[in-house]
């Protein structure tokens, strides 16, 4: 008898079924406006994480230089540049140091590069740059550089990690992990003047 009753109750007739799609289409006649809004802001945000980030406005904390002073970001304006993100307890940024001094040796006149360790003691940055031939102006700074790394798309502030800016400060390339030469030329190449 407990299944008859159960089933009965389940079941509309046909004058229930029209009733229950009237309110179901009311309710989403009235939601509509909801959907319009929400779908709206979707597709909003979906456009604004598309625009390029950047690098200009999302640097906001200063960044300490070996030798005392903080770095001067804003030398880099007004030409392509390459950023990479390291640190001396990092195997792979240790890895990838050699390559960056080559790329510097061979763009370093059209293309402005700058290595912000992860780190807090500017002057052992400097030392341990010095070791490997880093010529390029480096700075040191544990917090500004993981925030920004995360501000610049790598949330969970991996390394090495390595962006390319335009001439604008604006990001077209980025890479959490090695670098090669053959990515950092494909990302420059479209930047640099014949």
């Amino acid at each position: 008898m407990n299944q008859e009753t159960t089933g009965r109750n389940c079941r509309l007739g046909k004058a229930q079924r029209a009733q229950h799609r009237g309110g179901l289409l009311g309710t989403l006649r009235f939601a509509q406006p909801t959907w319009l809004l929400l779908i709206g802001l979707f597709a909003a945000s979906m456009a604004a994480a598309s625009d390029p980030i950047n690098f200009y406005a999302a640097t906001t904390a200063p960044f300490a230089q070996p030798g005392g002073g903080s770095l001067q970001i804003d030398s880099l304006k007004g030409r392509p540049a390459v950023i990479n993100f390291w640190a001396t307890w990092c195997p792979p940024c240790r890895q990838e140091l050699p390559l960056l001094v080559k790329a510097h040796k061979r763009y370093g006149k059209q293309v402005g590069f700058l290595g912000l360790a992860v780190e807090d003691n500017a002057e052992f940055v400097g030392e341990y740059a010095g070791a490997y031939g880093l010529k390029y102006p480096i700075a040191a700074g544990r917090e500004p550089a993981i925030a920004l790394m995360q501000a610049l798309g790598n949330e969970k502030a991996g390394m090495p990690y390595t962006v390319v800016l335009d001439g604008e400060g604006r990001v077209v390339y980025s890479k959490r992990g090695l670098v090669t030469a053959k990515d950092l030329s494909g990302a420059l190449a479209p930047l640099l003047r014949p």
